[in-house]
């Protein structure tokens, strides 16, 4: 009786080992293309990031310039307090973008460099 379950538990031991080595092979195989993917999501997805912030940063210089025009007729003098938020707003919007161009460029010109450092990212 003994016997028969240490052979059950032999063969069950072997056939999870069998099944992870080919789980393991099939997850070898696939590693290429899931990567590949994965640069072609991120080149998407940075870039429709930058395109949005650019776009941003067109419409606040658009705004400041608007405002700035408005705030510096004579009858406007006491608005020119105002005018600092704007001007905030709009150096804060390309702040962001300029921090994004980096990112947005390794993934286009290094993709492996930003494939490693997005792994590292998410092993954290």
């Amino acid at each position: 009786m003994n016997e028969q379950l240490q052979s059950k538990l032999v063969e069950i031991l072997s056939s999870i080992q069998n099944a992870t080595k080919a789980g393991a092979d099939f997850a070898l195989e696939q590693l290429p293309d899931i990567a590949q993917q994965y640069v072609v999501y991120g080149r998407a997805s940075m870039s429709v990031r930058l395109a949005l912030l650019a776009a941003l940063s067109a419409l606040a210089s658009y705004a400041v310039i608007r405002m700035w025009r408005y705030v510096s007729r004579d009858e406007n003098d006491h608005m020119q307090p105002l005018l600092l938020f704007p001007v905030a707003g709009a150096l804060l919007i390309f702040g962001v973008t300029f921090e994004h161009i980096a990112p947005t460029l390794l993934v286009w010109v290094a993709p492996k460099v930003w494939l490693i450092k997005e792994l590292a990212t998410l092993i954290k």
